[in-house]
C-alpha cells in the first residue's frame, strides 16, 4: 500500500468538506492538526494528553479518554449536537448555499485526480 501527499488545495478542500476533525493519536506529537482545523473553524475532537487538552478547553472543543472507544463515540454524538445548532443559525443563507455547491464541486475534481 503506497501514500500519497495531498496538495495543499486538496487538503483544503478535504478539511473545507467536513464538520468535525478528529485526532485519533494515543501519543501527540504536535498540535498542527488541530490549528489547521481551527482555520477552518471545526470542531475538534482530540485526546486528553498533554498541551492539547488545554487547547481543547480554551476553544470549546472536545477531548476523549485515550483508549476509550466509548469515550469517543460520545464526544462525537456531542460534535453532532453542536454542529447542528450552529447549522441550523446559517443554513438558509445564500451564502451558505454557495459555500456548499462550490466544496462539492471541489470535491468531485479531488476524487477524480484520486
Amino acid at each position: 500500500c503506497s501514500y500519497n501527499l495531498l496538495s495543499e488545495a486538496d487538503l483544503q478542500t478535504v478539511v473545507k468538506a467536513v464538520d468535525v476533525v478528529i485526532i485519533p493519536r494515543l501519543k501527540v506529537l504536535n498540535s498542527g492538526v488541530f490549528y489547521l482545523a481551527k482555520s477552518f473553524d471545526k470542531i475538534v475532537i482530540g485526546p486528553k494528553l498533554g498541551n492539547l487538552s488545554e487547547h481543547l478547553n480554551k476553544r470549546n472543543d472536545l477531548y476523549y479518554t485515550p483508549n476509550s472507544s466509548k469515550s469517543l463515540t460520545k464526544r462525537m454524538f456531542e460534535s453532532m449536537r453542536a454542529r447542528s445548532k450552529e447549522e441550523d443559525k446559517f443554513n438558509n443563507t445564500e451564502l451558505y448555499k454557495n459555500q456548499q455547491l462550490k466544496v462539492a464541486l471541489d470535491l468531485s475534481k479531488l476524487y477524480l485526480k484520486v
